[in-house]
């Protein structure tokens, strides 16, 4: 779940609600709204521990037409195109870090595809522990990131006064915009759904997994945007007269830290990037599985 979309999404939503309660109800809201799915998804998930996800549920649901749809559009835009786009991203927090590197971005994003695959063919218990590992050095990271910023950080909590209408914002259209770009941050809620056939106990480890692991990225996430609000005034995260900040979770650490704590920005953001691609790469080839079980990629 914790890929790009926290560290560059704020930006945005400060240029459209212009208040900081809102931005982090905006963030509440949202994460209520991916437990709503988390826990239809629990309940999924323990009727039929089967591979696949959304294409099981569809198919059975409603029609196999319905499940094929789906996992087709799984394969291109939900996971092969999220895949590319991540390591891209990746390539380019990591070149940052290392210069050099900044003229063989799509080299560099290509070899991270290639040796995360690798890993996962070889052995899938294997692959789930350097998932696993990968996961909980990026959660220590971001939770360093959130202490350190709020206990020593050169912030200012009048930062986070109401502006523009203060909550009364979440009545407009722009909360609503501003709750497309937050649920983009939350997708992923659902992967442990995609290998429930690979879980032991599935009726009660994948209820637990999908609601604990999306409550526990929610208060993450708030978390996150508290600091950044705490960092940095809303109208600089918008931009000014200018576009909105992208790299906002590299603009918090120089404000809190100095201009020397960017590159352990870069590092946590591409961390993230590197868990965001393994995870996607262990869950997407169950439905292609799936799909070619029914006999669905012919």
């Amino acid at each position: 779940m914790i890929g790009t979309g926290v560290f560059t999404s704020a930006g945005f939503q400060a240029a459209s609600l212009h208040d900081p309660m809102t931005i982090l109800a905006c963030w509440i809201v949202g994460g209520v709204l991916a437990l709503c799915g988390a826990a239809a998804y629990a309940e999924l998930g323990s009727m039929m521990p089967h591979a696949g996800g959304d294409y099981v549920y569809l198919r059975e649901a409603y029609h196999p037409v319905v499940g094929v749809m789906s996992g087709w559009v799984s394969m291109t835009a939900g996971f092969s195109a999220p895949i590319a786009a991540a390591s891209l991203a990746f390539s380019m927090y990591l070149s940052r870090m290392i210069p050099d590197l900044a003229s063989h971005r799509r080299e560099v994003a290509i070899g991270l595809i290639l040796a995360i695959t690798t890993l996962h063919v070889f052995d899938s218990k294997v692959g789930g522990w350097v998932q696993a590992v990968f996961t909980a050095v990026k959660v220590l990271l971001i939770v360093g990131f959130i202490f350190a910023g709020l206990a020593a950080g050169s912030g200012d909590w009048h930062n986070l006064a109401s502006q523009a209408g203060g909550l009364n914002n979440i009545a407009t259209t722009a909360f609503a915009t501003s709750l497309m770009y937050v649920s983009f941050a939350y997708s992923g809620w659902n992967a442990a759904a995609y290998i429930a056939n690979e879980v032991k106990r599935p009726e009660r480890t994948l209820p637990r997994a999908l609601l604990l692991g999306t409550c526990t990225v929610m208060t993450l996430y708030v978390l996150l945007n508290l600091v950044f609000l705490y960092a940095t005034p809303v109208g600089t995260l918008a931009g000014g007269d200018g576009p909105p900040v992208v790299e906002v979770g590299d603009v918090a650490a120089r404000s809190l830290f100095g201009a020397s704590a960017a590159n352990v920005a870069s590092s946590v953001i591409a961390l993230a990037l590197v868990s965001s691609v393994s995870a996607m790469i262990m869950a997407g080839p169950r439905v292609y599985a799936a799909m070619a079980a029914d006999h669905a990629l012919r």
